[in-house]
Protein backbone atom coordinates (compact mmCIF):
# COMPACT_ATOMS: atom_id res chain seq x y z
CA UNK A 1 0.00 0.00 0.00
CA UNK A 2 1.56 3.33 -1.02
CA UNK A 3 2.17 5.96 1.62
CA UNK A 4 0.53 9.28 0.87
CA UNK A 5 2.10 12.06 2.95
CA UNK A 6 -0.41 14.43 4.52
CA UNK A 7 0.33 17.85 3.08
CA UNK A 8 -1.16 20.17 0.48
CA UNK A 9 -0.68 18.95 -3.10
CA UNK A 10 2.32 20.54 -4.78
CA UNK A 11 0.19 21.20 -7.84
CA UNK A 12 -1.56 23.97 -5.91
CA UNK A 13 1.70 25.95 -5.69
CA UNK A 14 2.88 28.18 -8.55
CA UNK A 15 6.26 27.51 -10.12
CA UNK A 16 7.96 26.35 -13.32
CA UNK A 17 6.84 22.76 -12.61
CA UNK A 18 3.32 23.76 -11.60
CA UNK A 19 1.13 20.66 -11.78
CA UNK A 20 3.84 18.62 -13.52
CA UNK A 21 3.69 14.99 -12.36
CA UNK A 22 7.32 14.12 -11.61
CA UNK A 23 8.73 10.72 -10.68
CA UNK A 24 12.03 10.62 -8.80
CA UNK A 25 13.70 7.25 -8.25
CA UNK A 26 16.05 6.60 -5.35
CA UNK A 27 14.18 9.33 -3.47
CA UNK A 28 14.33 7.79 -0.01
CA UNK A 29 17.49 9.67 0.92
CA UNK A 30 20.41 11.74 -0.37
CA UNK A 31 20.38 13.34 -3.82
CA UNK A 32 17.03 11.79 -4.72
CA UNK A 33 15.26 13.19 -1.68
CA UNK A 34 16.77 16.63 -2.36
CA UNK A 35 15.58 16.49 -5.99
CA UNK A 36 12.08 15.56 -4.84
CA UNK A 37 12.02 18.49 -2.41
CA UNK A 38 13.17 20.98 -5.04
CA UNK A 39 10.71 19.68 -7.64
CA UNK A 40 7.89 20.06 -5.14
CA UNK A 41 9.01 23.58 -4.21
CA UNK A 42 8.75 24.47 -7.91
CA UNK A 43 5.14 23.26 -8.07
CA UNK A 44 5.70 19.67 -9.17
CA UNK A 45 3.45 16.84 -8.03
CA UNK A 46 6.15 14.43 -6.92
CA UNK A 47 6.01 10.65 -6.75
CA UNK A 48 9.00 9.21 -4.89
CA UNK A 49 10.22 5.69 -5.69
CA UNK A 50 12.69 3.73 -3.57
CA UNK A 51 13.27 0.33 -2.01
CA UNK A 52 12.50 1.85 1.41
CA UNK A 53 11.82 5.17 3.07
CA UNK A 54 13.67 5.57 6.38
CA UNK A 55 11.72 8.81 6.87
CA UNK A 56 9.02 10.59 4.87
CA UNK A 57 10.43 11.97 1.60
CA UNK A 58 10.39 15.76 1.66
CA UNK A 59 8.09 17.14 -1.01
CA UNK A 60 6.65 13.81 -2.11
CA UNK A 61 2.93 13.68 -2.67
CA UNK A 62 3.14 9.93 -3.16
CA UNK A 63 5.74 7.41 -1.94
CA UNK A 64 5.96 4.00 -3.60
CA UNK A 65 8.23 1.10 -2.74
CA UNK A 66 9.62 0.07 -6.12
CA UNK A 67 12.57 -1.99 -7.31
CA UNK A 68 13.61 -0.33 -10.58
CA UNK A 69 15.24 -3.57 -11.75
CA UNK A 70 11.88 -5.41 -11.73
CA UNK A 71 9.84 -4.57 -14.84
CA UNK A 72 6.52 -5.78 -13.44
CA UNK A 73 7.05 -3.68 -10.31
CA UNK A 74 8.01 -0.63 -12.38
CA UNK A 75 4.92 -1.00 -14.58
CA UNK A 76 2.68 -1.30 -11.51
CA UNK A 77 4.23 1.71 -9.76
CA UNK A 78 4.00 3.92 -12.86
CA UNK A 79 0.37 2.86 -13.24
CA UNK A 80 -0.34 3.86 -9.65
CA UNK A 81 1.19 7.29 -10.26
CA UNK A 82 -0.97 7.80 -13.33
CA UNK A 83 -4.11 6.71 -11.45
CA UNK A 84 -3.43 8.91 -8.40
CA UNK A 85 -1.63 11.97 -9.78
CA UNK A 86 -2.04 11.87 -13.56
CA UNK A 87 0.23 11.17 -16.53
CA UNK A 88 3.96 11.43 -15.82
CA UNK A 89 5.56 14.46 -17.49
CA UNK A 90 9.02 14.33 -15.87
CA UNK A 91 11.24 11.48 -14.74
CA UNK A 92 14.47 11.73 -12.75
CA UNK A 93 16.39 8.45 -12.86
CA UNK A 94 18.41 8.85 -9.69
CA UNK A 95 18.35 5.29 -8.31
CA UNK A 96 21.85 3.86 -8.37
CA UNK A 97 24.42 2.01 -6.38
CA UNK A 98 28.11 2.50 -5.88
CA UNK A 99 30.46 -0.40 -6.31
CA UNK A 100 34.00 -0.71 -5.03
CA UNK A 101 35.24 -3.92 -6.58
CA UNK A 102 38.31 -5.60 -7.96
CA UNK A 103 37.94 -6.58 -11.65
CA UNK A 104 39.37 -10.04 -10.94
CA UNK A 105 37.64 -10.84 -7.64
CA UNK A 106 34.25 -9.40 -8.54
CA UNK A 107 31.62 -12.06 -9.21
CA UNK A 108 29.28 -12.13 -12.17
CA UNK A 109 26.33 -11.70 -9.80
CA UNK A 110 27.88 -8.56 -8.29
CA UNK A 111 28.54 -7.15 -11.76
CA UNK A 112 24.97 -7.83 -12.87
CA UNK A 113 23.51 -6.23 -9.74
CA UNK A 114 25.38 -2.96 -10.36
CA UNK A 115 24.34 -2.73 -14.01
CA UNK A 116 20.77 -3.74 -13.16
CA UNK A 117 20.28 -0.70 -10.93
CA UNK A 118 22.54 1.88 -12.59
CA UNK A 119 21.64 1.16 -16.22
CA UNK A 120 18.78 -1.29 -16.68
CA UNK A 121 16.65 0.49 -14.08
CA UNK A 122 16.89 3.80 -15.94
CA UNK A 123 15.81 2.12 -19.16
CA UNK A 124 12.88 0.30 -17.52
CA UNK A 125 11.61 3.50 -15.93
CA UNK A 126 11.86 5.36 -19.24
CA UNK A 127 10.18 2.50 -21.09
CA UNK A 128 7.10 2.76 -18.88
CA UNK A 129 6.71 6.56 -18.70
CA UNK A 130 7.51 7.33 -22.35
CA UNK A 131 4.15 6.20 -23.80
CA UNK A 132 2.41 8.86 -21.69
CA UNK A 133 4.92 11.50 -22.75
CA UNK A 134 4.72 10.54 -26.43
CA UNK A 135 0.92 10.77 -26.31
CA UNK A 136 1.26 14.33 -24.96
CA UNK A 137 4.16 15.26 -27.29
CA UNK A 138 5.87 16.58 -24.18
CA UNK A 139 8.10 15.39 -21.37
CA UNK A 140 11.54 15.36 -19.86
CA UNK A 141 13.85 12.66 -18.53
CA UNK A 142 16.94 13.43 -16.49
CA UNK A 143 19.40 10.63 -15.80
CA UNK A 144 21.72 11.09 -12.84
CA UNK A 145 25.06 9.83 -14.12
CA UNK A 146 28.39 10.62 -12.45
CA UNK A 147 31.65 12.42 -12.99
CA UNK A 148 33.10 8.89 -13.04
CA UNK A 149 31.58 8.45 -16.51
CA UNK A 150 34.23 10.89 -17.79
CA UNK A 151 37.02 10.90 -15.23
CA UNK A 152 37.36 8.10 -12.73
CA UNK A 153 39.87 6.74 -10.25
CA UNK A 154 41.09 3.42 -8.94
CA UNK A 155 38.66 1.43 -6.87
CA UNK A 156 35.51 2.50 -8.74
CA UNK A 157 35.13 -0.65 -10.82
CA UNK A 158 32.54 -1.23 -12.33
CA UNK A 159 30.63 1.91 -11.25
CA UNK A 160 32.41 4.02 -13.85
CA UNK A 161 31.48 1.56 -16.58
CA UNK A 162 27.81 1.53 -15.59
CA UNK A 163 27.61 5.33 -15.45
CA UNK A 164 29.39 5.59 -18.80
CA UNK A 165 26.69 3.30 -20.14
CA UNK A 166 24.06 5.61 -18.70
CA UNK A 167 25.46 8.62 -20.56
CA UNK A 168 25.41 6.57 -23.77
CA UNK A 169 21.82 5.53 -23.11
CA UNK A 170 20.96 9.20 -22.56
CA UNK A 171 22.43 10.30 -25.90
CA UNK A 172 20.73 7.49 -27.79
CA UNK A 173 17.35 8.00 -26.13
CA UNK A 174 17.55 11.77 -26.71
CA UNK A 175 17.87 11.13 -30.47
CA UNK A 176 14.97 8.67 -30.41
CA UNK A 177 12.64 10.92 -28.43
CA UNK A 178 13.42 14.36 -29.91
CA UNK A 179 10.84 13.97 -32.72
CA UNK A 180 8.19 13.48 -30.02
CA UNK A 181 9.06 16.72 -28.21
CA UNK A 182 10.67 14.87 -25.29
CA UNK A 183 13.99 15.97 -23.81
CA UNK A 184 16.45 13.44 -22.38
CA UNK A 185 19.50 14.74 -20.52
CA UNK A 186 22.07 13.55 -18.02
CA UNK A 187 23.66 15.28 -15.04
CA UNK A 188 27.02 14.08 -13.74
CA UNK A 189 27.52 15.07 -10.08
CA UNK A 190 30.83 14.82 -8.31
CA UNK A 191 31.28 13.97 -4.65
CA UNK A 192 28.79 15.61 -2.33
CA UNK A 193 28.75 16.01 1.42
CA UNK A 194 25.49 16.00 3.33
CA UNK A 195 25.17 18.92 5.75
CA UNK A 196 23.13 18.50 8.89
Amino acid sequence: MPHVPSHDPAGDRPGPLSGCVTVVTGAGRGIGEAIAAVASSQGGRVAAFDLSFPAPCRGAELELVCDVTDEAGVADAVGQVEDRLGPVRALVNNAGRNSYADPIRMTEQEWDSVFAVDLKGAWLMAKHVLPQMIAASSGAIVNIASIHAQLTQRGMFPYAAAKSGLTGLTRSMALEMAPHGIRVNAVSPGTFIRRC
